[in-house]
């Protein structure tokens, strides 16, 4: 007579009284109710039966023998496991198949993942921002893709006067020599500009736009003497493109405390520059032609004995409202004026003398009587202390 061997249940012990029960795969039985009370589980990859308590649980898979578990790897963009076979790696970051393709691409340079929005594309390749080349876009913005304004003055200056001006600059060869370009002046013009393509620029080209900031900042914080030599020493120019131009905005809150108080500065200038046009062109360096397609002749008409400051301020607001850019004191922008009429200059006392200008007959503008307007010679128009306009006027002749 054979003595049946007695087996008692790995899991709690008892003795394992039927035929209802489990093997582990280390060969040891589980009872029924140890089953029936999920106490053990199926290895998904082996399909061997082994004690929860021995086994581990994976995001995304479940309980795992302990044999098996180093046959799975954790992905690192959505922390479930998957199998080694497959997943993908760069050495560095473990992912699978969905985030691998859904969410990354493959620096065509060193092979290493990098996320979609942290991608680079140069040229039909894709980079981490480590190892792609360098663009033209990475120092030109596109046109209009302003960065946010920064107002630049010092304590002591006025609050309410700011400036802020574009140079045009073209006549490069070649884009790899715009870069070139591009960079160093960039770099002299240090957080007070940005550089911005403009299609009315001739070759390769870009315009230089500033902050709003004071004449005082421009004279002696702003390194524009930096920035016009870097563009001269690579090879810039702008006068001599035919097509680059100087435009110097004024914010609308210098002309005066009011809307009102703003419009009839404008009928003013509008007025003053209608006088002594002949001698602003002179002034401007422009060419009929090139007023002609960037900063046309406009006015508003003036009778000195019918006109009062509200019939003024109701025709700068008319040309406020329905006027279009390419004037000579183009209107057409919310928060200031934009004086449109100056050639394009890299000389540091043209740009300075322009500025000045801008500056010295605003500020005529603002304080000279309706009444006296038809009384005002060019010589108190533009008349100030400021030795670089001073000595740009004698030098066209204009004083």
């Amino acid at each position: 007579m054979s003595i049946k061997k007695i087996e008692y249940c790995a899991n709690c012990g008892e003795v394992i009284e039927n035929e209802n029960y489990s093997t582990l795969a280390d060969g040891r039985l589980v009872c029924e109710d140890c089953c029936i009370t999920e106490d053990v589980s199926v290895c998904p990859h082996c399909g061997g039966t082994s004690l929860i308590d021995n086994m581990e649980c994976l995001t995304g898979v479940g309980y795992v023998c302990k044999n098996c578990v180093d046959e799975y790897t954790m992905c690192d963009h959505c922390g479930d496991y998957f199998l080694d076979t497959n997943m993908y790696t760069d050495g560095t970051i473990n992912l699978c198949y969905d985030c691998r393709y859904d969410n990354y691409y493959e620096c065509h340079e060193c092979g290493d993942f990098v996320l979609n929005e942290d991608a680079v594309h140069r040229n039909g390749y894709t980079y981490c921002e480590d190892c792609a080349p360098e663009d033209i876009e990475d120092y030109i913005r596109s046109y209009h893709d302003n960065p946010y304004y920064e107002e630049k003055r010092f304590p002591e200056d006025n609050v309410k006067e700011l400036f802020g001006f574009e140079l045009e600059m073209g006549g490069i060869d070649y884009a790899d020599d715009l870069l070139t370009a591009a960079k160093t002046v960039l770099s002299a013009a240090n957080s007070d500009a940005w550089l911005c393509s403009d299609s009315s620029i001739s070759d390769y080209g870009f315009e230089l736009i500033t902050h709003p900031m004071s004449l005082n900042y421009i004279v002696n914080g702003l390194n524009l003497e930096g920035i016009l030599r870097e563009a001269i020493d690579s090879g810039l120019l702008s006068h001599s493109t035919g097509t680059c131009g100087l435009h110097v905005h004024v914010n609308r809150g210098y002309l005066g405390k009011t809307t009102i108080d703003q419009d009839l500065t404008t009928a003013k200038l509008l007025i003053l520059f209608s006088y002594f046009w002949d001698k602003i062109v002179c002034f401007s360096r422009r060419t009929a032609s090139q007023l002609d397609e960037w900063a046309r002749y406009d006015s508003i008409s003036f009778d000195p004995q019918e006109d009062t400051i509200g019939t003024l301020c109701e025709k700068a607001c008319e040309k406020r409202n329905y006027s279009e850019r390419y004037r000579a004191i183009n209107l057409c922008n919310r928060h200031t004026i934009e004086f449109r009429i100056f050639r394009g200059s890299l000389k540091l006392n043209t740009v300075l003398a322009t500025l000045q200008f801008v500056y010295t007959v605003v500020n005529f503008a603002k304080k000279i009587n309706v009444s006296d307007i038809q009384n005002v010679t060019w010589e108190q128009f533009v008349k100030s202390d400021f030795a670089e306009l001073n000595g740009y006027l004698a030098e066209r002749g204009l004083i």
